[in-house]
């Protein structure tokens, strides 16, 4: 039986069940494949019975999250301030019920019982082009429902960038954040996001080493009451967090813009985001940073994020 939120999920040593398996063995970043596999991550993943997502390996997070830990503590141990730069969505926090909700919406609406039951999918989507693009590869669901409008999940999602409205994508997108509304309405649902496991571990390790966690992210300053709301129930106290939009640009494009800004706070060691995009964004303005890949249990990522050299699902060791 699926553990839910208001249940108390038991390992799968006490439970005599095996966790699941990925169906490949994560290697150097030149031997991995990009092709897309058999969809082997379960609902329960995002419920802590299989806490690490399949292209993810434990010795590869653990090696990420103490390389950091290491550049905070150097820099402390010279008098200076060190900074880790962290995404939000799919990154810091898993939106697991503002997704489902999304995929009950469209799935109702646009006759595709899979999505309408999301709770009983083998995974459910990020929200990114990339990781929805991974998900209907890995689900099938594109060619079991040929006469849908799916939408360019593949595409670069740039500013800019104009989607069909009609899509089922973007009517995806449209509920995720704004649930039965529109960006005039405002973002919904934003407080019941869960904490990626072991992230307020992360930045108490992080303080404690003498550094600071920075929440960077591209959400509508609109959203900032609902984001800290879910940072402080995960246990985090006085997150710092950057927020706000622009017009015209993209995430990745506003995070860069704040750089001058974080520079009088510190210098960055790592830059923690689940989008190739955002990351490339930043490695200008922090050059020497880390730039570490992010695909949280219980979603699908961008592609990219298998070939990353550096790579984590949850912020545990």
């Amino acid at each position: 039986m699926v553990a839910r939120p208001n249940e108390t999920a038991r390992p799968a040593a006490e439970t005599g069940r095996k966790s699941p398996t990925a169906s490949f063995e994560p290697g150097p970043a030149s031997a991995r494949s990009v092709e897309p596999t058999p969809p082997t991550l379960r609902q329960k993943d995002v419920w802590g019975v299989a806490p690490l997502h399949p292209w993810v390996s434990r010795e590869e997070q653990s090696r990420a999250l103490k390389a950091v830990l290491e550049r905070v503590a150097e820099l402390a141990r010279h008098g200076k301030k060190a900074l880790v730069q962290v995404d939000l969505d799919l990154t810091a926090l898993m939106p697991v019920e503002r997704t489902v909700a999304a995929l009950k919406s469209v799935g109702r609406k646009l006759g595709v019982p899979e999505l309408e039951n999301a709770r009983s999918l083998p995974m459910l989507p990020g929200y990114t082009t990339g990781a929805f693009d991974t998900f209907l590869r890995e689900t099938g669901l594109r060619e079991k429902y040929p006469h849908l409008e799916w939408g360019e999940t593949g595409s670069s999602e740039r500013a800019g960038t104009r989607y069909s409205r009609t899509s089922l994508y973007s009517q995806f997108r449209e509920a995720y954040w704004y649930g039965g509304g529109s960006r005039e309405t405002g973002y919904v649902g934003l407080e019941t996001d869960a904490a990626t496991p072991g992230l307020a571990d992360f930045v108490r390790r992080v303080r404690e080493a003498g550094g600071e966690v920075v929440f960077n992210s591209g959400r509508g300053e609109q959203a900032e009451t609902g984001t800290l709301e879910a940072l402080r129930r995960a246990g985090i106290d006085s997150p710092h967090l950057l927020i706000g939009a622009r017009p015209g640009m993209d995430g990745g494009q506003v995070k860069a813009l704040r750089q001058a800004q974080l520079s009088e706070l510190g210098r960055t060691v790592a830059v923690i985001d689940d989008r190739k995009r955002n990351r490339e964004d930043l490695s200008a303005e922090a050059p020497d940073a880390l730039f570490i890949a992010v695909a949280v249990p219980g979603f699908t990522a961008e592609s990219a994020t298998r070939e990353a050299d550096w790579r984590i699902s949850t912020f545990e060791w």
